[in-house]
């Protein structure tokens, strides 16, 4: 299983290449994304239908379940109200597929970790694997991004859009990079994960992480043009180095900053002011536009849609938005049906309605959490937790974090190794302790 996810996640990454004029595949690419997706899915989960009967106990045999049922009651909720609605099978099936499919990859992941077995590699070796892959990826993506920032015109090559929705060709036209991806939150968000995983072991040690790594995915995460995803790489990053200061010196720091802040502010409140107002009014147009203007109004006028959704299919949940009294800019364009999935937590609701949504996330974190749940899960560890959730969070409200494959995949994939240490702490020889020892708290 976890060559074939390893594979998975290099597809993940570098599909976008054969979408390069040279191979002549473009028309092929998008029908490769989805076979493959349907693929990894399918073999995800007869792996974890066949392995889960070998995890180690039943509170393990109990998390694969709950979430097996949550994740089949989800996906028939979806598709039955997609139809109920008057909208087409097909595109809701293929959201809900973007929705099962992280999920699916982290029941995987969370068998692998927790069944017990020698042929299972060290963490040290997996940790070593795994970070090689993600510095592989990453340079591969920061090459062609590299080009398209120094020679747009060769670097626009590598830009792989199938429909006039996606980013990449209007990003590179603002002098923004996308690698080899269509869109170009894609690349910033693959660039967030990588981070994640490649610092996970420096959060749970409390140690800096490299400099040079920080400065170099923060510039382009930065040079992607998604102010979001620069947002929390900026967040997860300054959290990582400000926790290593002590205390005092912590508590220091953050008066100096906010007081300097402070200052600037006071300095320039009528420039500030200016900018802050004229952001607010042009996102009224989009994402704010979506929360403060459609989303009471259809409380008011229907507000049961709130709670069944209005299914999968978001023409249909375009239209619902069009025919209300105030309609944000964004959405009165053609074929923008997909814009609503930038404020992706309200589009989950509007789709298919507040409590199956509550459900979904309810029952993903509790099988992300018990995916690093071991012996020797500690207290930085459960800060990390929260940390990736808080970046998920904050990012779900500009971005389609979830649908993303390149972070989801990457950051899944890439945490492997700390789950594995978490779950089966090894001795000091490299062997798996005796069934009943633990480690101690650290």
């Amino acid at each position: 299983m976890l060559g074939f996810l390893r594979a998975y996640l290099y597809w993940t990454v570098l599909w976008g290449f054969l979408a390069h004029p040279t191979f002549g595949l473009l028309k092929a690419v998008p029908a490769l994304l989805l076979g493959a997706d349907a693929a990894m899915m399918l073999i995800t989960g007869v792996y974890v239908l066949h392995n889960s009967k070998n995890l180690r106990g039943f509170q393990e045999r109990q998390v694969v379940r709950s979430t097996a049922l949550c994740l089949l009651i989800f996906a028939a909720y979806g598709l039955a109200i997609t139809v109920g609605k008057g909208g087409d099978l097909l595109d809701g099936a293929k959201y809900m597929g973007v929705l099962v499919r992280p999920v699916l990859t982290l029941m995987a992941l969370y068998v692998y970790a927790h069944t017990p077995s020698r042929r299972t590699p060290s963490p040290a070796k997996l940790r070593r694997t795994l970070n090689r892959d993600l510095l592989l990826l990453v340079t591969a993506q920061l090459a062609v991004a590299t080009l398209q920032l120094l020679d747009p015109l060769a670097g626009a090559d590598f830009v792989a859009v199938f429909v006039e929705t996606q980013s990449a060709a209007a990003a590179l036209e603002d002098g923004d990079v996308s690698g080899t991806f269509a869109n170009s939150i894609d690349l910033a968000y693959f660039l967030v994960a990588a981070y994640m995983a490649l610092t996970a072991e420096h959060w749970r040690r409390q140690r800096a992480p490299s400099l040079v790594l920080t400065v170099v995915l923060g510039y382009f995460t930065y040079a992607t043009g998604s102010v979001a995803a620069a947002v929390c790489f900026t967040l997860y990053a300054l959290y990582l180095y400000i926790r290593l200061i002590k205390p005092r010196g912590r508590r220091a720091l953050l008066v100096l900053c906010a007081a300097t802040g402070a200052a600037l502010l006071f300095a320039n409140a009528e420039l500030v002011t200016e900018l802050v107002t004229a952001k607010i009014e042009n996102m009224m147009f989009s994402r704010l536009g979506l929360i403060f203007i459609s989303l009471p109004a259809i409380a008011q006028i229907n507000p049961m849609t709130l709670f069944t959704g209005t299914g999968a299919d978001f023409t249909v949940v375009d239209a619902l938005l069009k025919s209300l009294p105030e309609v944000p800019l964004v959405f009165t364009y053609d074929d923008v049906a997909s814009v609503i999935n930038d404020v992706f937590w309200v589009a989950m609701v509007l789709a298919i309605g507040l409590p199956a949504v509550a459900y979904y996330l309810f029952k993903s974190s509790k099988l992300f959490v018990a995916y690093f749940q071991g012996p020797s899960t500690s207290r930085q560890t459960r800060s990390l937790l929260m940390m990736i959730a808080l970046v998920i969070f904050l990012a779900g409200w500009l971005n389609q974090i979830l649908a993303v494959r390149s972070f989801t995949t990457a950051l899944l994939i890439g945490l492997l190794p700390l789950a594995v240490e978490l779950a089966r702490p090894r001795s000091s020889g490299g062997r798996p302790r005796p069934a009943g020892l633990t480690a101690p708290q650290r």
